[in-house]
């Protein structure tokens, strides 16, 4: 078979209101990771008392607590701001799928990497027979879309992937039928629910 190489991106549809949520949460780390160091300098500075005297360790706990709640939050807001503008790229080659994560179009980062011989089931995203992988407990469910309606000229789709990392997974992605058409023929019909949409 010849060789053969796709590469198609889930972008975000509602781009507007995803730039908002990420400029709120790196605005929001920025301000308590800049809260933290103010309130260790001010307190450090104003500090009359030796904080080692007495229960040292109750004194200087309670005089960095402040801080570190704000460290830790301005960590969660930075961690959780790429989750709003996150976009995926899908490339296949000749029997190879690798799905990277793209934050803010400039961080990219590969997520999963398998062979279309450890696909056991793929189809569309509202069968009967997605719905019951997805209550099976032992199967990871991972969304590889950042979107909750499909975008123009594209459809959401799922596969059903073992050995993945020794895992098992079912993976939703966004696709266009071109890259699903291509995609089928390298997949065993058996692997291929009734109905899908090429």
């Amino acid at each position: 078979m010849r060789e053969v190489f796709l590469e198609e991106t889930a972008e975000i549809s509602d781009f507007r209101s995803a730039k908002i949520k990420y400029n709120i949460f790196f605005i929001c780390s920025i301000l308590f990771y800049a809260i933290g160091v103010i309130y260790l300098v001010v307190t450090f500075l104003s500090l009359k008392v030796d904080p080692l005297t007495g229960n040292a360790f109750l004194n200087v706990l309670l005089i960095l607590l402040p801080a570190l709640i704000c460290f830790v939050a301005g960590f969660l807001f930075g961690i959780f701001k790429g989750k709003f503008y996150t976009e995926y790229d899908y490339t296949f080659v000749s029997g190879s799928m690798r799905i990277n994560a793209v934050i803010n179009k400039s961080s990219n980062k590969l997520l999963y990497c398998f062979d279309t011989n450890q696909i056991e089931k793929i189809g569309n995203y509202d069968s009967e027979e997605y719905k019951r992988l997805y209550l099976m407990p032992d199967i990871k469910k991972v969304k590889l879309t950042p979107n909750k309606t499909p975008s123009e000229n594209k459809n959401f789709y799922y596969a059903f992937v073992s050995k993945v990392g020794g895992k098992k997974y079912l993976f939703t992605f966004e696709l266009s039928n071109n890259f699903i058409k291509t995609l089928l023929q390298f997949i065993n019909l058996t692997s291929i629910d009734r109905g899908i949409r090429k």
